[in-house]
């Protein structure tokens, strides 16, 4: 702001001009969009200013109907700008005619809660809402032999009292778990630290650290860079370790526990 400047008259007076050549620029194509919403007041500052007024009761049952309405358009218009991948959460696949391919990421966040798990473990408790996820977590569990205790309703604060020193969540939610057990280890949810290659990275979910980003954004950008002509959504499911392996050798790495 050049303020003194335009006080005092010793302005460029070509500044005005060059400011407005600067708003022409060429109109973004990206291959990949993801679709996100805000989830705390923090995580205003992790992405691109986009208010809406109904993106915020997605709980009010009757608001449902427009915010899947919101979201249905925002995949329409990404296929008409020539996008080929749109990530998000789970979402039925209402417009089996699109070219574009819808990707809510399951099939990799399982795969990394999956690599997640110690090896060795031989018996996993699982908590919250069964969901696409939890089961196909509790079926991988079952075929490597590991006993999976209980897949129930959401994790509470006396559930995780009643875990012994020492446990270890495991989130499988795109949200964290809130911590109550001062005893206990608690892993991220679901996330890669991205390629070093990968530049100009300015959004990721606020309760990640930075260079991380979860499998749900990871997966569309794999599934572009793939080529993978199918969607995931619904009740379908990538498979779980041919994205994985995919994932790994674009460059992104497992996070430590």
């Amino acid at each position: 702001m050049p303020l003194y400047d335009y006080i005092d008259g010793t302005m460029d007076m070509s500044t005005e001009k060059l400011y407005k050549n600067s708003l022409k620029g060429k109109e973004e194509t990206p291959n990949v969009v993801h679709l996100t919403h805000l989830t705390t007041l923090q995580s205003i500052y992790h992405l691109r200013i986009g208010f809406c007024s109904k993106t915020f009761p997605y709980l009010v049952s009757k608001e449902k109907e427009v915010i899947n309405n919101l979201i249905e358009n925002a995949i329409i218009v990404a296929e008409g700008k020539g996008a080929i991948v749109v990530s998000l959460g789970l979402l039925n696949q209402k417009h089996p005619n699109l070219k574009i391919k819808i990707v809510d990421g399951s099939g990799l966040a399982v795969a990394v809660v999956l690599h997640s798990i110690p090896a060795g473990t031989d018996r996993v408790l699982l908590r919250g809402k069964p969901s696409k996820t939890s089961c196909a977590i509790a079926l991988a569990l079952c075929q490597r032999g590991t006993k999976v205790w209980l897949v129930g309703e959401g994790l509470t604060d006396q559930d995780q009292r009643k875990a012994s020193s020492g446990t270890c969540f495991i989130p499988f939610s795109q949200f964290p778990v809130k911590k109550t057990h001062e005893d206990c280890a608690y892993q991220m949810t679901p996330a890669m630290a991205v390629p070093r290659t990968l530049e100009n990275m300015h959004t990721c979910e606020n309760w990640l650290p930075r260079r991380v980003m979860s499998a749900w954004r990871i997966a569309g950008i794999v599934h572009a860079l793939e080529e993978w002509d199918l969607h995931e959504s619904g009740g379908t499911l990538n498979d779980i370790d041919k994205v994985w392996r995919a994932t790994l050798n674009h460059g992104f790495l497992p996070l430590s526990p």
